[in-house]
C-alpha cells in the first residue's frame, strides 16, 4: 500500500471539503437537511523520494507505519518503524527503536499498543540459494519446518517476551492454515490470535498462553468493543453475529445479532455506542444492549470510497480517523471526519446515481467529480444495500429500483448493470446521449467502438455508454461448424445429431443450464420490447425446449470424467460457451481445439449470434433536471478511463485504449538473464518466452498461451465489430420459462403445451411493462 509521494515533510495538510447536503432532485423537491454531517479533513502521510511506506495501524490518535528504503552503502534494504501523533498539528514522526531483525522472517501480523510497543506473530524459516540447469540462481524457503513466535518488541528497544507458537500452530492439520490472519489486544493487554478458520489462541499480557478456542465457523474478523472487550465476527443463526470471548469461562460468551446485512466483519470501538460496523458504502454504530444499529454516515458523502478504507479509529473528541488507500488514484491519506452542524456547510445541487450495486471505479469517479465541482455533487442510491436475506431479496430490490425509475422518484443517472435496458428504452425513460456525444469536447464518436454504441442504441436512442465490454459466444472448431459465423436452431440441432450417441455435446450441461444459455443469449429471437410482440409458441422455441431436454437433469462429477480437451479430441463436444474479454480468451480455445475456430454464436434467425455485455454502463434519466451535469460526469469518467490502465478487464470503449490492449496481447513475455539483462535464447537462437496465461484441467492437462498473432487479434476484432446485440437478462422472464419448462422436463406436459403457457404469461408481463 504505497502512499502518495510528498516531497519534504508536509506532515499535516488539512483541507475541509465543502459537502452538498440538499438538492432539488428529479422531482424538484428539496430533501430535509440532517442536523449534523461529517466533513473530511485530509492528513497526508509523510514520504520521501526512494522510500516505500506501509501504514499498519492507527491506535488511539497515533499512526504507526513502516518505511522501507534502499541503503546504497550496504547494498541492502532497510526497514524502520515510525509513530505519528495525529492529534498534534505539525507533529514530527518519531522513529521507534524496535529491535526487529530482517531476513528469513515473515511478519504474519502486527499490532501496536498505546505506548508504541509492537506485538508481532513472526514465522522464521531457512533460506537456501539454489541453481537451475541454466545457471540461474534463486532462493527457496523452507516453510514446512518453520518456527512461529509471538514477540513483544518494546518501543525503546529490546523484547519483553517471546512466546513459541510452533507447537500450537502445528495442531492445525492443514499446513496452509498455519498462518495468523487476525490479532487483537483487549483492555487488560491480553492478546488474541487467530488463523481465521479453526483456532483462536489467547495469550496474557505477560506472554503466557492462557487457552485455545476451537472455532465452529469461519472467522470474518476480530475487534474490540468500546469497553475494550474482544469479539469475534462470524456467521451463525442464519446471519452475521458478534461473539464475545469470555476470559473467565475460556469460551465464547454472549452472542449479538441484528447486524446490517451489508456488514462483512470489520469491527471498531464505537463513538457513543459499542461498535462501529463498516459496510462497503456505509458506516454504522451498533448498540449491544438493544442489538440495534443506526447509520452514522455514507462514505461517498464524505468523498471516500468505502472499499478502500483500510483502518479506522475514534479520537477522544469523537472524530473518526480513516486510513484510506485508493489504489486506482495511487493515493494514501488519513481522513479525519469531523462532526459538523449542517448549517455551517455550503449546500450544493445534488444529483443521484442509482443502481443495483455501484462499482468501486464508478465511486472513485464520483469522488473525483465531487471534489472538483463547487456547484454540484453526486450521491449514490444503491438499491442492493438494503436487501434482506430472504430468497427473493434481489428481485424485490430490483423491483423497487424499476418503480422509482418509472415514477417521479427516478435517479438522475442509472447504472445499467443488471438492468433490462431494452424494457427501459421501450418506456422512454432514458435520455438519448447521441447529441451530447456529438457535441462533446472530450470524446469523439469516431474513437469509440461503433458496435458497442449500436448495441446500446434502441429506437434511435443511445441509452447508455459502458466503460468496458466483453463478448459472450459459442466457439467451435471449423471442422465441426465451418468457417461462417451464425447458425439457426435447426442447424445447431443438425450438427449435434452428427455427434456420437454418448457425447455430452456441451460440457457439464443440464436441461436447465442449456435452456438458460439459449434463452438468456437468444431471447431476442422470441420477443421484441419495442413492439411488444412475443413468439414463444413458435416451432423454433419448441425445438429449443426439445433440445434442452436431451441433457440430463443433473450432472454427477467424477475425477475420471473426460475434460474439455479430451472431449474435443474424441469429437464429443459441439461448442464451448466462452466469454471473450481479451485476445487470450480466444487463443486458449483455439489452442485446445488444435485448429482454427469459429465464433459461431448462439442460434438465431439472423446475425452472428454472439452477444455483447457492457460493464459499468451509465444512462441519464429523461426526467433529470440536470442532464448537462450528468453528461459532464459521464463524459469525464469515460475520458479518464481511456487513459487509465486500471480498466484492464474486458475491452475498453475507446478505440485507442482497445488498440493498446491488443498491442499488450501481442507483446511477448521474454525470459531474461537477470545478471546481464539480455533476453535468453533457445538452442536455435530464438528468444525464449514465458506464458501469458493458461488453463489447467483434471488429469494434469494444461495449456499455455503466448503472445497473440496478428491473425488472432484480427479474428477478435472482427467478432467485436460484428456483434451489435446487447445481452439483456430479465430474471422475471427467465423464471417464467424455467418454471413452466420443468413440467415438460418432468414429462407432465408436452413441449407445445408448455410453450403456449409461456407465451401467454410472458405476453401479459411484456404488455404490463411497456
Amino acid at each position: 500500500m504505497k502512499a502518495r509521494i510528498v516531497k519534504g515533510i508536509a506532515l499535516f495538510v488539512s483541507v475541509v471539503m465543502v459537502l452538498g447536503l440538499t438538492a432539488c432532485g428529479s422531482s424538484g423537491q428539496k430533501e430535509e437537511r440532517p442536523e449534523f454531517v461529517y466533513v473530511p479533513e485530509y492528513i497526508q502521510v509523510p514520504q520521501w523520494e526512494g522510500q516505500d511506506i506501509s501504514v499498519m495501524q492507527m491506535s488511539g490518535e497515533k499512526l504507526y507505519y513502516r518505511v522501507w528504503s534502499w541503503d546504497e552503502t550496504t547494498g541492502q534494504g532497510k526497514t524502520a518503524y515510525y509513530a505519528l501523533d495525529l492529534s498534534q498539528e505539525g507533529a514530527e514522526p518519531v522513529e521507534l527503536a524496535l529491535g526487529v531483525t530482517g531476513g528469513g522472517q515473515d511478519f504474519m501480523h502486527m499490532q501496536f499498543d498505546e505506548n508504541g510497543n509492537m506485538y508481532a506473530a513472526v514465522r522464521t524459516y531457512e533460506e537456501t540459494q539454489e541453481t537451475d540447469e541454466n545457471g540461474n540462481t534463486y532462493t527457496t524457503y523452507d516453510y514446512e519446518n518453520a518456527e512461529t513466535a509471538l514477540i513483544k518488541y518494546l518501543a525503546d528497544g529490546g523484547e519483553e517476551f517471546r512466546l513459541d507458537l510452533t507447537k500450537m500452530m502445528n495442531e492445525v492439520q492443514d499446513e496452509y492454515s498455519r498462518y495468523i490472519q487476525y490479532m487483537e489486544i483487549d483492555k487488560a493487554g491480553n492478546i488474541y490470535l487467530s488463523n481465521s478458520e479453526s483456532k483462536i489462541w489467547v495469550v496474557s499480557a505477560e506472554g503466557q498462553h492462557l487457552f485455545t478456542l476451537d472455532v465452529p465457523n469461519w472467522i470474518n474478523g476480530l475487534g474490540c468493543s468500546r469497553d475494550g472487550d474482544v469479539y469475534v465476527t462470524m456467521h451463525d443463526m442464519g446471519g452475521m453475529v458478534l461473539k464475545k470471548i469470555d476470559l473467565a469461562a475460556k469460551d465464547f460468551g454472549e452472542t449479538l445479532s441484528g447486524l446490517p446485512t451489508n456488514f462483512y466483519g470489520d469491527v471498531q470501538p464505537g463513538i457513543t455506542g459499542d461498535f462501529l460496523l463498516k459496510g462497503d458504502t456505509v458506516l454504522y454504530e451498533y448498540d449491544a444492549g438493544t442489538q440495534t444499529y443506526e447509520e452514522i454516515l455514507k462514505f461517498i458523502e464524505c468523498d471516500i470510497n468505502g472499499s478502500y478504507v483500510q483502518d479506522m479509529c475514534v479520537t477522544q473528541e469523537g472524530r473518526i480517523l480513516v486510513y484510506y488507500s485508493d489504489w486506482s488514484l495511487g493515493e494514501t491519506e488519513i481522513v479525519s471526519l469531523v462532526k459538523t452542524p449542517s448549517s455551517e456547510v455550503t449546500e450544493k445541487v445534488t444529483l443521484t446515481l442509482g443502481g443495483m450495486y455501484i462499482s468501486q471505479d464508478i465511486q472513485s469517479s464520483i469522488i473525483k467529480f465531487n471534489k472538483s465541482s463547487d456547484q454540484y455533487r453526486i450521491t449514490i442510491k444503491d438499491y442492493s444495500e438494503t436487501m434482506g436475506t430472504e430468497e427473493n431479496a434481489w428481485e424485490d430490490a430490483l423491483t423497487r429500483m424499476n418503480n422509482d425509475i418509472l415514477t417521479g422518484n427516478a435517479p438522475d443517472m442509472i447504472s445499467l448493470d443488471n438492468m433490462n435496458v431494452k424494457m427501459l428504452a421501450a418506456k422512454g425513460v432514458l435520455e438519448d446521449l447521441t447529441p451530447y456525444l456529438e457535441s462533446s469536447g472530450r470524446l469523439s464518436r469516431e474513437d469509440m467502438i461503433d458496435s458497442v454504441l449500436k448495441a446500446y442504441t434502441m429506437s434511435d436512442t443511445l441509452c447508455g455508454i459502458p466503460l468496458t465490454f466483453y463478448i459472450s459466444t459459442l466457439i467451435s472448431g471449423v471442422s465441426v461448424v465451418g468457417e461462417e459465423t451464425g447458425w439457426t436452431v435447426d442447424e445447431m440441432i443438425a450438427t449435434a445429431d452428427q455427434m456420437p450417441a454418448d457425447a455430452p455435446i456441451m460440457e457439464y450441461a443440464t436441461k436447465n443450464s442449456m435452456l438458460q444459455t439459449l434463452i438468456v443469449y437468444g431471447v431476442d429471437s422470441y420477443m421484441n420490447w419495442e413492439t411488444g410482440e412475443c413468439s414463444f409458441e413458435s416451432d423454433e422455441f419448441i425445438k429449443v425446449l426439445e433440445f434442452a431436454n436431451r441433457f440430463p437433469k443433473e450432472r454427477t462429477y467424477s475425477e475420471d470424467d473426460p475434460v474439455m480437451p479430451e472431449l474435443v479430441e474424441q469429437g464429443k463436444l459441439l461448442a464451448v460457451n466462452q466469454t471473450i474479454s481479451s485476445a487470450g480468451d480466444y487463443q486458449i480455445i483455439k489452442t485446445i481445439w488444435g485448429e482454427d475456430v469459429t465464433c459461431i454464436g448462439y442460434p438465431t434467425n439472423s446475425g452472428n449470434g454472439s452477444v455483447l455485455q457492457g460493464s459499468e454502463a451509465i444512462a441519464v434519466s429523461a426526467k433529470s433536471k440536470n442532464k448537462d451535469v450528468a453528461w459532464e460526469f459521464l463524459e469525464g469518467m469515460i475520458a479518464d478511463a481511456a487513459q487509465e490502465s486500471g480498466y484492464s478487464w474486458g475491452f475498453p470503449i475507446t478505440r485507442t485504449a482497445m488498440e493498446a490492449k491488443f498491442e499488450e496481447d501481442m507483446t511477448p513475455n521474454y525470459q531474461y538473464d537477470y545478471a546481464t539483462g539480455e533476453i535468453l535464447l533457445d538452442e536455435n537462437g530464438e528468444p525464449l518466452e514465458y506464458s501469458k496465461g493458461g488453463w489447467s484441467f483434471g488429469n494434469n492437462v494444461s495449456y499455455d498461451i503466448y503472445a497473440a498473432t496478428q491473425e488472432e487479434v484480427d479474428a477478435v476484432k472482427e467478432l467485436i465489430e460484428s456483434t451489435t446485440t446487447l445481452a439483456t437478462i430479465d430474471m422475471e422472464i427467465l423464471n417464467i420459462i424455467q418454471e413452466e419448462a420443468a413440467f415438460y422436463f418432468e414429462g407432465q406436459k408436452s413441449a407445445a403445451e408448455v410453450a403456449e403457457v409461456i407465451q401467454s404469461t410472458i405476453q401479459v408481463y411484456v404488455d404490463e411493462n411497456r
